[in-house]
């Protein structure tokens, strides 16, 4: 596993994962999400799910098996 992840709701960042020990912590981008700001996660997909209830006018929804990368490590979502 990488140790840092760019977690992103509706294509817009909303905060970095950065491993710390056995957890990650969330590291706000975005206001919105600051509550979360410190926060400590199992993984990547835990995160996600924290920040979506966040998430404006949002109706909980089912994970495509082959949408788009979520919880993709750091550098492979800004670079490529």
């Amino acid at each position: 596993m990488s140790d840092s992840y760019l977690i992103e709701i509706d294509e817009r960042p909303a905060g970095i994962l950065v491993r710390e020990g056995g957890s990650y912590a969330f590291h706000a981008v975005s206001g919105r999400y600051r509550s979360l700001d410190g926060r400590t996660y199992p993984g990547p997909g835990a995160a996600e799910r924290a920040a979506r209830k966040l998430a404006p006018g949002r109706r909980p929804q089912a994970a495509a098996p082959f949408g788009p990368r979520r919880g993709a490590p750091v550098q492979d979502a800004l670079f490529g």
